[in-house]
């Protein structure tokens, strides 16, 4: 028997129909565990989704469902012994017309190949890409002052000068082993990617193109130093969200520097940029393994490990030092000591309620704010803004704090 795990994302499609329908803010992930509690409650690990599993997918079962970050996890055995007994009985039933009247079966569904193809060119403005940035951060991020003099300065203008890799005064940059010479083995397994990767020719700053059917739907902003490739910001069409094309895009770069380390021995790192453990717009880093993390106190390199990931749960991902060596910690414990007693202070004075706030392109003062929302979330948006403030100093009363 094989044993196989399908993840389901329907519940962030459910969150989002839930906030059009009845303007209420529903977590996926809370969505999820009570999908997976009403799947589970029905028993045998699914109940009517194994009947109906029964009939479509001959000797597959579900033996349990799992919750996580807003994915429904079905992990489900496949005895495949009982799966060719079916589909042979089923198409002698067909041949002899038995179990439907003798009716022709509906002729399955099927869908037009489309073809996805990833270019790569150095940065620099286009107009179409521009366009797609504008609806991705007015969809995803709900921004709406944008303008191609910001986006330049953001994304496009790069202080990295372009050094061809191949002869020129970059020739000497390639040093010396190849990859098989097991210098560094996590490097060289490369997996099945669905298009062919663009070659590297030069360091620099550069935009990969994702198009599909030569149709743009994303770009990833990168640039290519001579150890690593740095993920800079990655924007895609909110209409192809169903395909995930952030992490499409992430396994894509990762074997873009497998590929590239063939030319150039030097460049083996794959750099994501800052990780922040409670947040999970930065936090999806850690489902790329193996990972290392910076310290920020020794300023040395951790693998990001099963042990290390447990330490960060356990203290919501603020960690003074990544290793056991606290000779170093002393002047950060009490700058985010001062720092805590200073968002108490302020919550205490309630000095966080002449902020002004902005929630869903609507400003309002965070004392309107705590007497209209649930009061289990009051405690909880008291204590980030107060510590937003406390980091701020005076200059937050004449910020916008921004209510994700």
């Amino acid at each position: 028997k094989d044993l196989r795990v399908f993840s389901s994302p329907v519940c962030f499609s459910l969150a989002k129909h839930l906030k059009g329908a009845t303007g209420r803010d529903v977590a996926a992930s809370q969505l999820a565990e009570a999908l997976r509690d009403a799947l589970l409650s029905a028993g045998d690990g699914g109940g009517a989704l194994a009947s109906a599993l029964a009939k479509t997918h001959p000797g597959v079962r579900i033996t349990d469902v799992d919750a996580k970050a807003g994915y429904v996890n079905f992990i489900s055995t496949c005895d495949a012994a009982e799966a060719a007994k079916q589909k042979e009985k089923k198409k002698e039933s067909g041949r002899s017309g038995g179990g439907n009247g003798g009716k022709r079966a509906k002729k399955k569904k099927t869908y037009e190949k489309k073809s996805l193809t990833i270019t790569m060119m150095r940065s620099e403005f286009l107009e179409e890409e521009f366009d797609l940035f504008v609806k991705y951060q007015q969809a995803v991020h709900k921004d709406k002052d944008l303008n191609p003099e910001d986006y330049k300065a953001f994304l496009v203008e790069t202080p990295i000068v372009y050094e061809s890799i191949r002869g020129g005064a970059s020739s000497d940059l390639r040093g010396g082993a190849g990859p098989e010479t097991g210098e560094h083995p996590q490097a060289q397994a490369a997996f099945f990617m669905p298009c062919a990767i663009p070659t590297l020719e030069s360091f620099g700053s550069f935009h990969q193109q994702y198009r599909i059917d030569g149709k743009l739907v994303a770009v990833g902003v990168i640039d290519i130093m001579q150890s690593c490739v740095s993920s800079k910001y990655f924007f895609w069409d909110p209409d192809y969200s169903f395909l995930e094309l952030g992490k499409i895009s992430s396994l894509a770069e990762i074997d873009f520097v497998n590929q590239a380390r063939r030319i150039q021995a030097t460049l083996h790192y794959y750099y994501q940029g800052y990780y922040i453990h409670t947040c999970p717009k930065m936090a999806y880093k850690a489902d790329y393994r193996p990972a290392e993390l910076l310290c920020p106190t020794s300023l040395e390199w951790f693998a990001f490990d099963e042990a290390l990931r447990a330490k960060m749960a356990e203290h919501g991902g603020r960690l003074l030092s990544l290793g056991n060596d606290t000779s170093k910690q002393s002047e950060f414990t009490d700058l985010f000591q001062d720092e805590e007693r200073t968002a108490a202070k302020i919550v205490e004075a309630g000095k966080h309620h002449g902020i002004l706030c902005m929630v869903y392109d609507k400003v309002i003062s965070m004392s309107k704010l705590l007497q209209v929302i649930e009061p289990a979330y009051k405690s909880q948006i008291e204590k980030q803004s107060s510590t937003w403030m406390a980091s701020c100093g005076p200059a937050a009363l004449e910020m916008l704090y921004k209510c994700a």
